[in-house]
């Protein structure tokens, strides 16, 4: 996924010259995740916060999901840190939360 990453910038850059990608701040997100991190046991990890981003970013921008990897890769870790994340800055009352329900 790297080098398609590095793919990807090349071809926004062709596309749009000049111009700067959007810097998204996930501040309150961020903080948030990683606080369900510690409720769950794990270390903290910028791969794992990054992941977790993404499954959002995802689910912002679709209308379903489907996480799919290998066994132990953080898939359900990823999805259960946002839930938990997304529960909590609804809980304290940051606007534009929604609380998430499992079924």
């Amino acid at each position: 996924v790297a080098a398609d990453l590095v793919l990807f910038n090349a071809l926004m850059t062709d596309l749009f010259p000049g111009v700067d990608p959007p810097v998204v701040d996930y501040g309150a997100l961020s903080e948030a995740i990683s606080a369900s991190f510690e409720k769950m046991g794990l270390q903290h990890s910028d791969t794992l916060l990054s992941k977790v981003i993404q499954v959002y970013e995802s689910k912002e921008t679709r209308h379903g999901n489907m996480l799919v990897g290998q066994a132990g890769s953080g898939k359900s870790t990823a999805w259960k840190a946002l839930k938990d994340a997304m529960c909590s800055l609804h809980k304290s009352g940051v606007a534009k939360w929604d609380n998430v329900k499992h079924f």
